[in-house]
């Protein structure tokens, strides 16, 4: 439906901005979205993780983008001219790098783009960046049987395979469905 053709738009939006700001040529593609309670959600999490709370008006309650260090590490090493060797393992390591934390900020503005830019014409999102943290505390503050819809989102190249995750308080989100399936915004 509707929101399928715009999470196709957010891939090609986003993949165009990886290229341009982040040197770094990555298969994009969002999966089917899924509801999952907060509890959930935190079990399928990796390790190591950048943690971004996010407002995304007009949804109500706060929104969560996730991005796993074996990302960050992977992007900060093809930033810096990494290549095509591969970058430092990021096992056992839970904090992020400041290098990891300037790229995390890059992507989250780049990924927030593309979601405003894909879905302009159904829905003005405004984003605003609360916090970035290097652990789960503010999703784990959450009630555990609180529902999110989670927008997952396949990155890879050849060498390299990773998912972004954005978790978007499903209550509030549906209740934007009118619009997304409507006409476009004047």
């Amino acid at each position: 439906g509707a929101l399928a053709a715009i999470l196709e738009r957010q891939d090609e939006l986003l993949q165009h901005g990886l290229v341009k700001r982040l040197s770094t040529d990555m298969a994009v593609k969002c999966q089917a979205p899924r509801v999952f309670s907060v509890s959930e959600a935190i079990a399928a999490l990796p390790e190591g993780l950048v943690l971004v709370t996010l407002n995304l008006n007009p949804v109500a309650g706060e929104a969560f983008l996730v991005i796993s260090l074996n990302t960050l590490s992977y992007l900060v090493h093809r930033y810096f001219g990494g290549g095509n060797t591969k970058p430092p393992s990021v096992t056992g390591r839970a904090d992020a790098t400041s290098s990891e934390m300037r790229v995390a900020s890059k992507l989250t503005e780049l990924y927030l783009q593309s979601v405003t830019d894909a879905f302009k014409e159904k829905v003005a999102f405004e984003s605003e960046v609360i916090d970035t943290q290097n652990n789960l505390d503010a999703l784990e503050e959450r009630v555990a049987t609180e529902k999110y819809l989670a927008l997952v989102t396949d990155v890879s190249t050849p060498d390299f395979e990773d998912v972004l995750r954005l978790f978007v308080p499903f209550e509030s989100f549906e209740s934007l469905e009118d619009k997304l399936a409507g006409p476009k915004q004047e």
